[in-house]
């Protein structure tokens, strides 16, 4: 890492991102973050959400699309439930065969109702040394790059991490 380097030098392309427009499901966005798999494992844990501008108006995680399969899933136990001593009893939707059919119903809903408002973004020209200030005190680990106000592609802080290390390595 060098004093040079910039956020652009480091952003995954928009194109090679997975990201949808507002008008897709749910379903749709399964398939596109499931596309982004190696070797099985999932290679991003957010999509970006545009709209027919193609301008940045959101994101998705993936928490956020199981949630949105089957919303029991994350609730916390009611108080005085008897059962499972964790705090998330409904795991044990996970193997009923009514999360399936939660699932297919679901899917065809709109992304949008998914979605998290972006909080903060950095310019393609912006210091890497800025880019990790911001994510650490903004507690992101993905942001939008932008430049001239469109969004270009997104940061992540596993590069940003790994060429740190390369610098602080004597």
């Amino acid at each position: 890492m060098s004093i040079d380097e910039t956020a652009g030098d480091f952003a995954i392309p928009l194109d090679v991102y997975p990201h949808l427009r507002e008008d897709q499901t749910l379903d749709e966005a399964l398939g596109v973050i499931r596309s982004f798999t190696c070797e099985d494992q999932l290679q991003f844990s957010e999509l970006l959400i545009l709209n027919d501008q193609e301008q940045l108006i959101g994101r998705v995680t993936v928490r956020g699309m199981l949630q949105g399969l089957e919303p029991r899933l994350l609730k916390k136990k009611e108080s005085g439930f008897e059962g499972f001593e964790a705090d998330y009893p409904n795991l044990a939707i996970l193997w009923e065969e009514s999360f399936f059919k939660q699932c297919r119903k679901e899917g065809g809903r709109p992304i949008k109702e998914f979605m998290s408002p972006i909080k903060t973004t950095v310019k393609a020209t912006d210091p890497l040394l800025k880019v990790l200030y911001i994510m650490m005190h903004e507690n992101e680990n993905n942001l939008p790059v932008l430049e001239k106000k469109k969004i270009v592609g997104v940061v992540r802080s596993k590069e940003v991490f790994a060429a740190v290390c390369l610098r602080c390595q004597l």
